[in-house]
């Protein structure tokens, strides 16, 4: 979804002469984003819910230890959700409410569906948001 927002992003500014610096933005926060919190899971290595009968469970680093299946911590769907959102907002801040608001419903449904603990999605939000400020403010504000 987000690399399909950052093409058509691309082709509009692209027609008007603006170049590609808001596509990129986009496209490399959700990215960032998403490598980190596959990475952070490897280090965190908290499993889902679903996986000790709704109570908190560790994988040994020694079980899979470059496996990210099953592991929930942080939430990479809330991770990219939340960066989109963020970079959205830098980029079209008219509509800051309706892109948390989307992100927001997918943290939920990560929760409704017993995929993730509420905590993954809330660090997960936090880690997305954040990625996007830090290259918001490297990048756009140049």
């Amino acid at each position: 979804l987000w690399m399909i927002l950052a093409l058509a992003l691309w082709l509009v500014d692209r027609q008007r002469g603006q170049g590609y610096r808001r596509a990129a933005f986009l496209a490399g926060s959700v990215t960032v984003a998403g490598i980190l919190a596959e990475l952070l899971k490897l280090i965190v290595r908290r499993e889902r819910p679903g996986t000790h009968d709704g109570h908190y469970g560790f994988r040994a680093f020694t079980d899979d230890p470059f496996s990210s299946r099953n592991l929930g911590m942080p939430s990479s769907h809330a991770v990219i959700a939340f960066s989109g959102a963020a970079a959205m907002s830098v980029l079209f801040p008219e509509a800051t409410c309706v892109w948390y608001a989307l992100a927001i419903g997918c943290g939920v449904t990560r929760v409704l569906s017993g995929a993730h603990f509420v905590s993954d999605v809330v660090a997960g939000a936090a880690i997305g948001i954040g990625v996007s400020i830090v290259i918001a403010r490297r990048w756009v504000s140049k």
